[in-house]
């Protein structure tokens, strides 16, 4: 704690921006989000409501020693109010002096970037990176802590398209140094495109893990703490991504194929990986009516057919994991199948609401059900050993107020209607999951 006060206090002297006689500099920003969520019949279990008050405060600091180098590192913190653990309850009146992961500033992002020449530019380190919209490779902004990866990327900009080649190592924690897990790759957006299309994206990654025992960092598809045996993988992975509008209408397709060789964590039979996904919106904008807009989606990715010697379950990599699948993150990529109806509009400048109504089920009814942050009890791990692929339903409301460009307040309504799949059926805690379950969600974020 003392090293982190002095840090913020040498901080609080630096100026936003500070230029020196040799050229170099140094320019700070960062933003604030307090999130309150609260919600009721929670996991399945009836009349349970769980409510916490979250915040997170992120600060990036950028040092340029001259025109060509430049480093930066973003810090965040994330604190459940009234909490003296990771969990809630506060469990002392004084909770909040101790040395615990509330009062922790982290190191998220700390990267070098040299620009070698007009059209190449090197990057080392730490660091966040989204490929295309998202739906692959993202930054993962609303969690408490983006996605970050370790390793260096270079990126070759020319006027038809900037070429990214990057190879990352992966985040393990392991005594046994034999233990591996890494990925390279190359993505490719094109410039100068006709009108009718505002992005192209195309991308390959080579993919491989060793099988044994890794930190788990309560991943989506994992849950819970400390260890985990994860499983082999050995896999080429490719994809792309295409988007645009024209006269009123817009449009998207996302696409990814995952072929290679996979071992179960536990397992000594290596297995056929063969899977895919597919993630399409079609909308249509009125500009004269509160510049409102309709539009329909539809995600399809592989599950298990039950073939021996093959595994077809997609696996969602680092994709955006909460502006997809519906805003309760309930359920994660892999062997999932929804449609989707929305309309959204802006009232005033200042205001826009939207609603979507998404309907899920699975893509192979005797396969697995993954997680998404909220949606443990829900999912295969959580002990919902589901036959039926009608998953249920979930309707999304928003609304959005901003106040100048540095300060919104966001609400959510979100009720999720679970399907036929969970009937007669009990989470891990005995509670009935055939349950209708609601969210109230309210956000305000200051960025400086």
């Amino acid at each position: 704690m003392k090293k982190l006060s002095a840090l913020i206090a040498v901080l609080s002297f630096l100026p936003l921006a500070h230029a020196y006689a040799d050229g170099s500099d140094i320019t700070a920003s960062g933003d604030y989000r307090l999130q309150y969520q609260d919600n009721q019949d929670f996991g399945g279990a009836h009349s349970a409501d769980d409510s916490n008050f979250h915040q997170r405060f992120r600060i990036g600091v950028n040092a340029r020693a001259n025109e060509k180098l430049n480093f930066h590192t973003t810090l965040v913190g994330n604190t459940d109010w009234g909490s003296s653990t990771t969990q809630n309850g506060m469990t002392t009146l004084n909770a909040n002096t101790t040395n615990d992961i509330n009062n922790m500033l982290l190191v998220n992002e700390a990267y070098a970037t040299w620009v070698l020449n007009d059209n190449w530019v090197l990057r080392a380190g730490r660091g966040a990176f989204t490929m295309g919209d998202g739906r692959f490779i993202s930054s993962n902004d609303w969690e408490n802590v983006q996605t970050a990866f370790d390793g260096m990327m270079a990126t070759w900009d020319q006027d038809w398209g900037r070429t990214s080649f990057f190879g990352v190592k992966g985040g393990i924690d392991s005594s046994d140094n034999t233990i591996d897990s890494r990925f390279y790759g190359v993505s490719e957006d094109l410039k100068d495109l006709p009108t009718f299309l505002k992005m192209v994206n195309v991308h390959v990654l080579e993919v491989y893990q060793d099988q044994g025992t890794y930190n788990n960092t309560a991943g989506v598809n994992i849950g819970g703490s400390g260890t985990v045996t994860l499983p082999y993988r050995d896999e080429t992975r490719a994809g792309f991504t295409v988007s645009g509008d024209e006269a009123n209408v817009d449009y998207r397709l996302d696409g990814e194929i995952e072929t290679g060789k996979y071992m179960e964590a536990a397992g000594n039979t290596k297995e056929n990986l063969s899977t895919h996904m597919v993630d399409a919106d079609l909308g249509y904008t009125f500009p004269s009516l509160m510049n409102g807009r309709v539009h329909v989606g539809y995600h399809q990715d592989s599950g298990n057919n039950n073939a021996t010697n093959t595994n077809d379950v997609y696996n969602g990599f680092a994709y955006d994991r909460h502006d997809n699948g519906g805003l309760m993150n309930i359920f994660g990529w892999g062997n999932l199948t929804y449609t989707w109806l929305g309309v959204s509009a802006q009232p005033r400048d200042d205001i826009s609401v939207a609603a979507n109504y998404y309907m899920f089920s699975k893509t192979e009814a005797q396969g697995v059900v993954m997680s998404g942050d909220y949606g443990l009890a829900y999912s295969s791990i959580g002990g919902a050993n589901t036959t039926s692929g009608t998953l249920g339903n979930e309707l999304d409301l928003t609304v959005t107020k901003h106040y100048g460009q540095k300060f919104y307040i966001t609400g959510l309504y979100g009720m999720f209607d679970a399907g036929s799949a969970y009937s007669g059926l009990n989470n891990l805690a005995g509670n009935t999951l055939k349950t209708t379950i609601t969210e109230y969600y309210l956000e305000g974020g200051l960025t400086f």
